[in-house]
Order: structure tokens, then sequence, then C-alpha cells
């Protein structure tokens, strides 16, 4: 299953994106729980996105790992404070699966690296399908 999460610096950090991300996380949720890898049963994405409270440090992709106990494949996406802001749904629909998609291209080449099987195929037209009625999801 491909799922998102994200942690946040402040509830302004949160406030924008909100309702596409809970959208695209539902759609994520119905459209890719089956398994693609015997050995992975979580592809993840979490957003740290910062705030007042916090602020995380960094921007883009960080810290990938494997954890083979809990059978999962995490990233962490920084994403810098005030950034949504002023920006429309639409933007923000396209920067989150932007965002996912291109770990899904990071998971992919740690997965090859590490000799893990997985069913890319599967995996990407699941998640294809889910760009698609997302994007053309409205509020």
């Amino acid at each position: 299953m491909i799922q998102i999460g994200k942690v946040v610096g402040d509830g302004r950090a949160d406030l924008t994106i909100r309702k596409p991300f809970q959208q695209l996380k539902n759609l994520l949720v119905t459209r890719t729980n089956k398994t693609y890898s015997e050995s992975l049963d979580n592809f993840m994405i979490v957003f740290c996105l910062a705030g007042e409270a916090k602020d995380f440090k960094f921007e883009g992709f960080d810290r990938l790992r494997i954890n083979r106990k809990k059978k999962e494949i995490w990233i962490d996406y920084g994403v810098k404070k005030g950034f949504f802001q002023d920006k429309n749904e639409t933007y923000i629909k396209d920067y989150l699966i932007n965002v996912v998609h291109q770990a899904l291209e990071f998971f992919f080449q740690r997965l090859e690296k590490e000799k893990i099987d997985f069913n890319r195929d599967d995996l990407l037209n699941d998640f294809q399908t889910v760009s698609e009625l997302f994007l053309n999801e409205s509020g």
C-alpha cells in the first residue's frame, strides 16, 4: 500500500493543504490497498511541513529508510514554512502528486539496489489511477 502522512510545524502550516492532502490519502488507501512486494507492506511518504513551532531543517527528500522487520519503506519530504500559502488547490494537487511520484522512483532505485522484489508495473498502474482520479476530483 502507498501511504502518505504529515508532521506539521503548526496549525497554519497544515491549513492550506489539509483538504487535498486528505483526498489523496483516502484515494491511496482505497486504490493501493494490496501487496506489491512480499518483503514490504507499506510504501510511506511523510510530509514535514515547517511552521512557527517546528522547523524541520531540510527541504525536499531526506532519510530514505527500509525497516524489514515492520515491512515498510519510507522517506521524509520537507516543505519550508509558508510554501503553500497563497497557492491554489490545482497547484497543491499537482505538487502532492509529483512528490509522491518522485518518492516512488526513489523507492524503486533503493529496492533494486537492495535486491528486494516488488511489482513496479502494478504499483505504477495503481498510482496512475489515483493520480487521474485525484487531479480530476473537485473540492
